[in-house]
Order: C-alpha cells, then sequence, then structure tokens
C-alpha cells in the first residue's frame, strides 16, 4: 500500500470517523466505509462504561446522591438492566448500594454528571442494598420493581406472558377512558405514593411475580390497581397495601385474578 494511498485513509478517517478497520489473516487491514447520511437514527451521548464508572449522581436540585459503582448487562437482549449507584455515603446508609434503570438519568450539558429526578427522602425509601449482599436481577420481579420505583417502565415487560389471562385487561386498555401506565402523575406526592406502593409490594412475603409487576397508576391522589395476579388473596393483600398508603376511598383495585399458580417468589 502505498504512501499517497495511506495518506487518503488517514485523512478520510479524520474527516468522517466512519471506517471500521479489520485486520486480514495476511496482516495487512481492510477498511470499511459507512457514510456520515446513514439512515439509521442517530444516537444519544455514547460512552464507554469505564468512564461512566465514578460519574457522579445529582438530583435536579443539585444535591449529590452518590457515584456510578457499576453496571448490571443483559448481554442477550443488548440492555442495560441497571445503574448500580453507591448511595451510602450520601444518604447515612454505610456501604449500601442502589439501583436505578437507566433510562432514568440524563447527564448534564457538560457530560461529567448524571442527573437523577428524585429527592434524597425518595431515594432512601427506593430499592438498595448492601454491597456484600447483591440481590439477583434476572428476578423480573425484583428488577421490574426497580424500575417501577422510578417510574420507568420496564423494557422486559411484554403483556404476551399473561395474554390467556388478561383478555378483559387488553380491551380496556383500547378504551381511552382507563387509566394506563402513561397517566401516572407526575406530582411529588403522586409519584411518592406510587413508589411506596410498590416497595411495600415487593417487600410482602409469598408475593408472585405477577404481583409484584401489577402496573400502579397515582393521579391527583388516586390509586388504580390494574393487571393479572395468581389468586384472590393476593388481590386483596395488594388492595390492602395500597389502602394504608392512600386510604381506602383514594383506591380502585382492578386487578384480575388468573389460573397461573406457579410463579410465586420465596
Amino acid at each position: 500500500m502505498d504512501t499517497a494511498h495511506n495518506v487518503k485513509i488517514a485523512s478520510d478517517i479524520e474527516a468522517t470517523n466512519n471506517v471500521l478497520m479489520t485486520r486480514n489473516a495476511d496482516g495487512t487491514w481492510t477498511h470499511h466505509y459507512y457514510p456520515a447520511n446513514s439512515n439509521w437514527s442517530t444516537l444519544g451521548y455514547v460512552q464507554k462504561a469505564s468512564k461512566i464508572m465514578g460519574t457522579a449522581v445529582n438530583n435536579l436540585q443539585g444535591e449529590k446522591l452518590g457515584e456510578v459503582d457499576n453496571l448490571v448487562v443483559d448481554l442477550s437482549a443488548g440492555r442495560i438492566v441497571a445503574v448500580i449507584v453507591s448511595t451510602g455515603d450520601y444518604l447515612g446508609m454505610d456501604d449500601e448500594l442502589s439501583a436505578m434503570p437507566p433510562t432514568a438519568f440524563r447527564f448534564n450539558d457538560e457530560h461529567d454528571t448524571l442527573q437523577l429526578d428524585t429527592t434524597k427522602d425518595r431515594l432512601a425509601r427506593s430499592p438498595h442494598f448492601q454491597s456484600g449482599q447483591w440481590p439477583d436481577f434476572s428476578q423480573s420481579g425484583y428488577s421490574g420493581g426497580v424500575y417501577h420505583a422510578y417510574n420507568v417502565e420496564p423494557y422486559f415487560n411484554s403483556d404476551a406472558t399473561n395474554a390467556p389471562d388478561n383478555t378483559a385487561g387488553i380491551i380496556r386498555d383500547r378504551d381511552n377512558n382507563t387509566l394506563t401506565p402513561l397517566d401516572q402523575g407526575n406530582s411529588p406526592a403522586d409519584i411518592d405514593t406510587t413508589a411506596q406502593i410498590r416497595n411495600a409490594i415487593i417487600a410482602a412475603d409469598g408475593m408472585s411475580i405477577n404481583g409484584k409487576k401489577v402496573k400502579i397508576i397515582t393521579m391527583n391522589g388516586r390509586v388504580t390497581l390494574r393487571g393479572p395476579v395468581n389468586s384472590s388473596d393476593e388481590k386483596r393483600q395488594i388492595g390492602d397495601i395500597a389502602d394504608r398508603i392512600a386510604q381506602s376511598d383514594n383506591v380502585d383495585n382492578q386487578l384480575e385474578v388468573t389460573l397461573n399458580t406457579t410463579s410465586t417468589l420465596n
């Protein structure tokens, strides 16, 4: 390969940065050029995991909540399941870590700090664990609870898994007068009520995976519970939790009992 061609390649790389280089068996390199005007969607701010580790996490009020400690990755799905933030030193909880959904974060303009829309009080009531006692994030009930604590719909939540027993719910979802998680109120009080109910459900003994994944929608102080559960007792138990936190007059229990009793978590 002559010098002029090398200079041309270097110039192209500097100008476009859209070159993938692969090494051939004979030691030469093959250059694959990708046009800048690709039909693919534009990615957001992309950074190496090693650069994100240790990044400061602040709330929108500028209070420091912690630093990124680790990432939990679902390789087969090509997803980050959770961002693990070291919050103990900032919340007075020693060596505790907090799990948070990745889409709950935003970078600041300088890309040197992650921002999270929460308060220290709410963070203290959200899922956290001792650094030496990691939970099993492959359990959708636990990871789903992490997402719902921050009012984020889990990427692994599929209505198809409940389709045989959820016909009525699907029909109601098509009714414009029926609440869905997108109707969740944005006020601090509504968000806090939903988070408290979710955390109490996750902490309840014998709650099934279905029970841990029920939809909790709080709007203007009124709570709507939706989705399938495994028994009448479970429906009553979740309803009692919501009644205790939001008061019974403010709770509409629309949970549906299914015949699936195989998904109970001990």
